[in-house]
């Protein structure tokens, strides 16, 4: 037996070796993912964060004391779905009481309009409104409070952001005025990310990356948008992503996948390698929408959906568009999302605060302009729910459902189950790859 990673510090301090016990019978772990290799097989621990390399059946059989130590094999009624919430719950409990200074992130809504019109739109029928400059310094005023020395990650989100930059530059402005340490990152169609904008978020609003959503090539691109102005806006948005990425502004396309566009999202993948293959800083993911078939407005996929899904992600990360990201996470997940982190906060155009960027109005918790906090309602967004799926799926360990979002239904379906696995794997052989290259 090989160990390609070891387990994560934070489980090593809390879970010591397991015993081996006499006339015990063992059986592989539920929180185990395999998967084939050029040397063997590959197991990864998805609570200990371990990932051994077997090289056959020999090795298997005489590294079975270790593997048992190391709890890939675990007695025939060994309940491992407790063992590793409490885990998860004594090291979270550790990590709070550390005394470590989290960073504080803000998305802020400089506006709920948008110039596009989406059909798949989440926020369709919330009121159009706008952050006024006075609510802008209020909101300044609010971070800057709260700061308390730490450096502050802002996120400029809608509606459209751009549709009312002037708040941007009111917020940067009295932060960087107070000495408060920053930077932002902006959910944007790209439409009006142009050189005038470029020049100020490189500078004033310190942007380090702008997400941009694409939803097929050319005519695919402009019919779905349906952008108020006439012209080609998908030329548009590409030269505007261009210029970004020449002035060193790291892009982030996101690619909202549905069966009606999957196939034209596999021509704009050979598009944007062919286009930008000589451009750094462009990343690449995928999205599942919502094929708005169900009452609830989740994605009710199957396994062919899955397939394709994970085809595209292959063919992007073939093209280099997945970036150098740490192939498996090096620490227990805590949280879900901004919802049930406390260090996030969504402020709204006129002030009022919330957890979702899904929500938004609708769940508000206070506002910048007082104290009062509806901890209920905070609290709510830290519950979890347990799925029927989930306790035999190796990725117990590793999966958090948020109990009032909105993408958790009465179950899990069958496509999110392939995709996570189909990743986790991914990220296993990446980090095998590199253990390899590190012995020659």
């Amino acid at each position: 037996m090989k160990i390609i990673t070891d387990a994560l510090p934070a489980v090593r301090a809390i879970c010591p070796p397991q015993k081996i016990k006499e006339n015990t019978a063992y059986r592989m772990t539920k929180l185990c993912v395999t998967t084939d290799c050029a040397d063997g097989r590959l197991l990864f621990h998805t609570l200990t964060g371990m990932l051994v390399l077997l090289e056959d059946e020999a090795d298997a059989e005489a590294s079975r004391d270790e593997l048992i130590k190391e709890m890939f094999y675990v007695p025939e009624d060994f309940d491992e779905l407790a063992y590793a919430d409490k885990v998860i719950s004594i090291a979270k409990a550790l990590k709070n009481g550390s005394g470590q200074k989290k960073k504080l992130s803000y998305t802020v809504l400089t506006t709920t309009d948008c110039n596009a019109r989406c059909y798949y739109c989440y926020e369709a029928g919330i009121r159009r409104c706008y952050m006024s400059a006075d609510v802008a310094k209020d909101v300044s005023d609010y971070i800057i409070g709260a700061s308390d020395g730490r450096e502050v990650e802002l996120r400029w989100f809608g509606g459209e952001p751009l549709m009312n930059p002037e708040v941007i530059d009111i917020i940067c402005g009295k932060l960087r005025e107070a000495g408060v340490e920053y930077s932002s990152a902006m959910v944007s169609n790209g439409y009006l990310f142009n050189g005038d904008v470029i020049g100020k978020a490189k500078g004033l609003w310190n942007l380090k990356s702008v997400q941009i959503t694409l939803d097929g090539c050319g005519e695919v691109y402009n019919r779905v948008k349906a952008y108020k102005e006439p012209g080609d806006a998908y030329s548009r948005v590409i030269n505007n992503v261009d210029n970004a990425l020449k002035a060193g502004i790291k892009v982030h396309i996101h690619l909202n996948v549905s069966r009606k566009n999957i196939s034209d999202l596999m021509t704009l993948a050979d598009e944007l390698e062919k286009t930008f293959s000589e451009r750094e800083g462009l990343f690449a993911s995928a999205a599942l929408l919502g094929d708005f078939r169900r009452e609830n407005e989740r994605f009710n996929g199957d396994v062919y959906d899955a397939q394709e899904y994970l085809k595209l992600r292959k063919k992007l990360k073939d093209a280099g568009f997945e970036g150098k990201r740490p192939p498996l996470k090096r620490e227990l997940n805590f949280n879900n999302c901004m919802a049930d982190n406390d260090a996030c906060e969504i402020i709204l155009p006129d002030g009022r605060l919330s957890k979702c960027d899904e929500q938004l109005d609708k769940d508000c918790f206070g506002d910048i302009y007082s104290k009062e906090r509806d901890t209920e309602n905070i609290k709510s967004w830290k519950e979890q729910v347990k799925l029927p799926e989930c306790y035999g799926c190796p990725l117990y360990a590793r999966c958090i459902n948020l109990k009032k979002c909105a993408w958790v239904n009465e179950n899990c379906s069958k496509t999110s189950q392939i995709i996570r696995l189909g990743v986790l794997k991914d990220q296993i052989t990446d980090a095998y790859k590199e253990w390899k290259e590190t012995l020659k």
